[in-house]
């Protein structure tokens, strides 16, 4: 009787396994694969927007050139051809703080074969125009702000070269109330004009002014001492860490601090340089650092530096000049152009740098950047101009414009520090915004 029950069972596990044979030759059949291999088809979310997101697509088959198709909330967005291992999908025009849902299709003789888990997002909130503003003005006829960095709210450093009627300095720094010179000298000489400013701590603070200085919280030292011969003038300064930092100015100079020594980088330009800036990409395991200037945008991952825009090879035909570059994340740069046309903001991939997208359409020709994410930018430079975007739009602050420079920007939480000159009486102005 044992055996009997025995010969049962592998009569109807028999019966299983031949039924999903002819199922699975039957799908075979309808769709011509008769040995196809799916390794991956995967969709992920790359970067998600207040009225954007970007996914990649990837897929690894025997098979080339499939078709797919991407759908939203159940609705085909697109539908093309693979040619390539990864794809990256843009889709805008979304609503800002909304929930969205998309799924990848592969097709065969235009009938589906394949489908990826689905994957979810909710787009960012647009960030607050509304602000309320501070201005003030520092020193006497022929002062000037150049830069402006934040440690906290209490600990805000101007630097440029400020006259104050009996001496000239070089740093200011505000405790959120009031102001205080800060004497920055060597061998007596104020170290004046100071163009850059890059702080790690209260005792390590990093300054660019034609040469390069170092404070340590009690006494200023030099660095590195430029190079007159060669008209060498070092003008901004940014470091991921005391050991890693970098300076750059006039004529395509840039030079590299390891924690022991300044060494010159050749930058493969001869064209002035304005700003740099970096962040640490998980998939290269260290920085990438970006500076741009006239007509330039340059990048390093550590094997030296590659031109990616230049006089010969814009990457807009109507707005040549790169003037500031914010870093929102490590897959993406927002790029301040300027050009015959006025000013534009693009978001560029930072390993591909032909998927560029239009964020906003500016007035002010750009002197400083900064930002929190892809919905909290702001931007400054001629006249005095303010401009925020928000990931919605971009808004002007006509009622803070005062006729001078504004040659800086951090924005630090929700306050933002603006530092400039003016135009009519030649002082340092400082423009301090508080969020509402």
């Amino acid at each position: 009787m044992k055996a009997i029950k025995m010969s049962a069972l592998k009569i109807v596990f028999l019966f299983i396994i031949s039924l999903l044979a002819i199922f699975n030759q039957c799908r075979k059949n309808a769709t011509g694969l008769s040995d196809i291999r799916i390794d991956t088809f995967s969709l992920k979310v790359e970067t998600i927007g207040t009225q954007f997101t970007e996914l990649k697509l990837t897929i690894d088959a025997e098979f080339s050139h499939p078709l797919f198709a991407i759908k939203r909330n159940g609705q085909t967005i697109v539908k093309d051809t693979l040619f390539n291992k990864d794809t990256t999908i843009y889709d805008d025009h979304l609503a800002a703080q909304s929930a969205y849902q998309y799924k990848a299709y592969l097709y065969f003789n235009n009938k589906p074969y394949d489908s990826t888990d689905a994957v979810s997002i909710r787009t960012l909130n647009a960030t607050s125009h509304d602000f309320t503003w501070h201005l003030d003005t520092i020193g006497v006829y022929g002062s000037a702000f150049l830069d402006v960095a934040v440690l906290n709210e209490h600990n805000v450093w101007a630097v440029g070269w400020i006259e104050t009627g009996d001496t000239t300095v070089g740093a200011e720094v505000w405790d959120g109330q009031n102001w205080r010179v800060q004497y920055l000298s060597i061998n007596k000489l104020p170290c004046v004009p100071l163009q850059g400013i890059w702080p790690f701590s209260d005792n390590n603070i990093w300054f660019t002014g034609g040469s390069i200085f170092h404070w340590n919280g009690d006494s200023n030292s030099i660095s590195y001492f430029r190079d007159f011969h060669n008209n060498e003038m070092l003008h901004k300064i940014w470091g991921s860490s005391p050991n890693d930092i970098y300076a750059i100015g006039y004529r395509g100079v840039i030079m590299h601090y390891d924690g022991q020594k300044w060494e010159h980088q050749y930058s493969g330009t001869k064209e002035d340089l304005y700003m740099v800036r970096g962040i640490y990409d998980p998939e290269i395991g260290r920085e990438r650092v970006w500076v741009c200037g006239d007509h330039t945008l340059l990048y390093n991952e550590g094997h030296g530096w590659k031109t990616v825009w230049s006089r010969e090879k814009p990457l807009f035909e109507d707005y040549d000049t790169p003037r500031g570059i914010y870093l929102p994340n490590h897959k993406k740069i927002i790029v301040s152009a300027n050009g015959r046309l006025g000013s534009c903001l693009y978001m560029l991939d930072q390993k591909n740098l032909n998927n560029k997208y239009f964020l906003a359409k500016t007035t002010t020709y750009t002197y400083g950047m900064d930002g929190h994410g892809f919905n909290d930018i702001f931007i400054v430079g001629a006249d005095n101009y303010i401009e925020h975007y928000n990931g919605l739009n971009i808004k002007l602050y006509e009622n803070v414009i005062v006729p001078g420079f504004a040659n800086g920007v951090k924005l630090y939480h929700n306050n933002l520090y603006v530092v400039g000159s003016t135009q009519y009486t030649y002082q340092a102005l400082f423009i301090y915004g508080e969020r509402k």
